[in-house]
């Protein structure tokens, strides 16, 4: 398996799950260019039509789009390790994007890139059939700021939110809006909560109506479009309050749907991965070892394999059983991470594993053998044989020293503990 990730030096590597190291480096490493967002250069197919591609997922993803914080986007062969090619932003508004993804289209649609900046200049490029240029470009402003974005499963739909900047749906086609979350009912001091979506998942067989955001204040929503306005659970995951949070770093910065889309794992500021239920707002329990903010997580593509990764500003990749809930891979990639994307490859066997096995039998080889060594020096020395040659062997009979010695040592120990010398002490001690 591999982890696919972007830092804030604009560097992108790509880590072996079953090695545990960085095993490919690309880009420039400068600040100016850090990597804000990525996505595979793989379209999806919208619901309700049939899959139209001959190539399976693991042949398809070989390619990433980037998104730099000048703006710029890059598309990366994996593979070769080189870059496709560029496109430059429009203008200066699109600079910091804060995300890009893939419309879902239908068989015989082009593909179309979208890039969403924190101002909400919304940029969607209508690619060719190769996904390496771009052949008509759309621009639209939404509501800012924007913290995440993310593309509706239909492929016709963007739902958006951001600080003080409630959950949107954004029809493409009508170029509008066409429905607006509304703000929880206020809490018991009578006071409005603050609004802060720091990120945006669509569950994908509810046909566009069904989405769940996590917020800067510790709560976990899930909104019914058809339903209501107001979320239809909202939940706070954190161990404070539900007071106002004025603290920025304990923010939830990320979330990552299961397959099953009946749990999420999200992420915080303060390096905490939950495992949050999305039916009853119950927190199952907690992913250990992190010790930086969290910038991104997100599942194996594939259902057999029920793994969950999270990286972030403590430099390190770390992947795990999301069943187990155990850590299985560590890897420290040297930069401060934004953002991560999950090979869909299966795990493989690996040599690194191998080693680590057979130098830990040849540690518990050497420990018994020095162990061996040592009770055979301490039956050789002199103290081992003085008490060896006192006690009694079995079926050999006891030279006159020796039975004197063991008669003297059985003496010693009953006068000690017997009651009649108890007495006598105590008699003598009144005298």
């Amino acid at each position: 398996m591999r982890i696919i990730t972007g830092d804030d030096n604009g560097l992108i590597k790509v880590s072996s799950v079953e090695d545990k190291k960085v095993i490919a480096k690309m880009g420039t490493q400068t600040r100016e260019e850090a990597v804000e967002c990525m996505c595979w250069a793989a379209t999806g197919t919208a619901e309700g039509c049939e899959e139209g591609a001959d190539e399976s997922l693991e042949e398809q993803c070989n390619r990433i789009f980037s998104g730099r914080a000048d703006g710029v986007v890059q598309l990366w062969d994996l593979q070769k390790q080189l870059q496709v090619s560029r496109m430059e932003p429009m203008s200066s508004a699109h600079e910091l994007p804060r995300s890009i993804f893939f419309l879902n289209r239908k068989p015989g649609d082009a593909a179309r890139l979208v890039t969403c900046c924190e101002n909400g200049a919304v940029n969607i490029r209508t690619l060719d059939d190769a996904l390496e240029n771009s052949t008509a470009e759309a621009d639209i402003t939404v509501k800012g700021p924007v913290s995440r974005m993310r593309g509706a499963p239909s492929g016709l739909r963007l739902a958006y939110g951001g600080k003080e900047n409630e959950l949107q749906l954004f029809d493409i086609a009508a170029e509008k809006v066409e429905w607006t979350a509304k703000n929880v009912p206020h809490n018991f001091l009578d006071l409005r909560l603050p609004v802060w979506i720091t990120d945006v998942q669509f569950l994908r067989n509810s046909d566009d109506r069904k989405i769940a955001v996590c917020t800067a204040y510790g709560q976990v929503r899930l909104y019914d479009v058809r339903a209501q306005r107001r979320p239809v659970m909202s939940v706070v995951v954190t161990e404070t309050s539900e007071q106002i949070r004025l603290d920025d770093g304990t923010k939830l910065t990320c979330m990552a749907l299961s397959h099953n889309e009946t749990w999420a794992a999200v992420g915080d500021a303060q390096g905490e991965l939950r495992k949050v239920d999305l039916k009853t707002g119950k927190v199952f329990g907690k992913f250990k070892h992190i010790s930086g903010s969290i910038r991104g997580t997100a599942f194996h593509p594939s259902p057999s394999h029920n793994y969950v990764a999270a990286a972030g500003l403590d430099r390190h990749v770390r992947v795990y059983d999301a069943k187990k809930m155990s850590c299985i891979s560590t890897i420290y990639a040297k930069q401060k991470l934004n953002c991560l994307l999950f090979d869909p490859q299966p795990p493989v066997t690996s040599t690194a594993d191998k080693d680590e096995d057979e130098d830990w039998l040849g540690i518990q080889e050497a420990k018994a053998i020095k162990k061996k060594k040592l009770e055979e020096g301490e039956e050789t020395g002199a103290d081992v044989g003085a008490e060896a040659e006192a006690e009694p062997t079995p079926g050999k009979p006891l030279s006159r020293k020796g039975y004197n010695s063991v008669k003297k040592r059985k003496v010693v120990s009953s006068k000690k503990g017997s009651p009649a010398t108890k007495k006598k002490g105590a008699a003598k001690k009144k005298k």
